[in-house]
């Protein structure tokens, strides 16, 4: 779906769709508050003071929710962790040859084990995302084998790699901006425009293909018909033209047309469940916790350009609860 137009691009977007309308994703509220507060639940249960979160909590957090979208056993969680990881390498402009290979081999793996759910759905059909989009490559003979697996895929890299960045950015930026974290404790009804300053602020993907279908200008410089574009969604995110003050981080800023999702017909299908899941993750990190505060000297980013999130976050925090 990434890299074709209208009318293929129209029909696997249409198929795929109906998943993630705003009231579909709206009904995953309760799974997705439950595999928070169980995370959470684990993590105080050992009482600790310092919490690495990446690996303690944004990693696991959207792996284990888009694995229950998609129906697949969070008991091979560690395999799915392992292909996301690797997969998603395949998406960076600067990535090396033993990485793509890498992505390559983690991409083959996923698909052999995504076959075996897509045969089972076959034989026991259930209300999970793999069983809607079996039964419309079975049912209309609109959706070929290859293409099914192939969304699938794209769903699974999409709904881990960019969330996991969304939640390490945004609490990194929130420790960074201690009145801002303040402000969004005392007010909770900020936290959907405080979600949407962290997708501006510091964008958990900051690259958006593009391909040019005639010749153009672009900034003084020619684009001929058929060159593939990378634009910097960071750099968008902080043009002086559009945004007051574009370095400043502010929960409250309205209105913010940030383009981290992109925009048109390839605008990010899966944008209002980032969101929703977002939102709840940073309400219950600052219910359950009264303080948190990143150690500095620990905090380490992925060497990405695409991808951009944290290798570590370790914070300090107290428990209020």
């Amino acid at each position: 779906m990434f890299s074709v137009d209208a009318p293929q691009h129209t029909r696997l977007r249409q198929l795929v769709a109906r998943v993630f309308t705003p009231r579909a994703v709206a009904a995953m509220r309760s799974a997705i508050e439950q595999v928070v507060d169980d995370i959470l639940d684990d993590l105080k249960a050992q009482d600790a003071s310092e919490i690495e979160i990446m690996s303690a909590f944004a990693q696991p957090f959207p792996v284990r929710v888009i694995a229950s979208i998609l129906g697949l056993p969070i008991t091979i969680y560690e395999d799915l962790k392992r292909w996301s990881t690797q997969v998603a390498v395949a998406f960076e402009p600067t990535s090396r040859r033993r990485e793509r290979q890498a992505a390559s081999d983690a991409t083959a793996d996923l698909m052999a084990y995504l076959r075996e759910q897509v045969a089972g759905r076959r034989d026991q059909r259930s209300g999970d995302v793999v069983s809607i989009l079996v039964a419309a490559a079975d049912d209309g003979d609109q959706l070929s084998e290859d293409e099914l697996i192939a969304q699938l895929v794209m769903l699974f890299i999409a709904g881990h790699e960019t969330t996991m960045n969304l939640v390490g950015n945004g609490l990194l930026t929130l420790c960074r901006h201690p009145e801002q974290m303040r402000r969004l404790r005392e007010e909770p009804s900020l936290g959907q425009s405080a979600v949407e300053e962290m997708l501006r602020y510091e964008p958990s993907a900051n690259t958006i293909g593009r391909a040019a279908h005639a010749d153009t200008t672009l900034g003084g410089k020619p684009i001929p018909a058929g060159s593939i574009m990378l634009c910097m969604a960071g750099a968008a995110n902080r043009d002086p033209d559009v945004f007051a003050d574009p370095d400043r981080f502010d929960i409250t800023r309205t209105p913010n047309p940030h383009v981290t999702f992109g925009g048109g017909v390839h605008y990010c299908l899966g944008a209002p469940l980032a969101r929703l899941e977002a939102q709840i993750a940073f309400a219950r990190l600052l219910d359950r916790f009264s303080s948190i505060e990143a150690i500095e000297e620990r905090v380490r980013w992925r060497d990405l350009v695409n991808l951009r999130g944290l290798e570590t976050l370790p914070v300090r925090v107290s428990w209020s609860r």
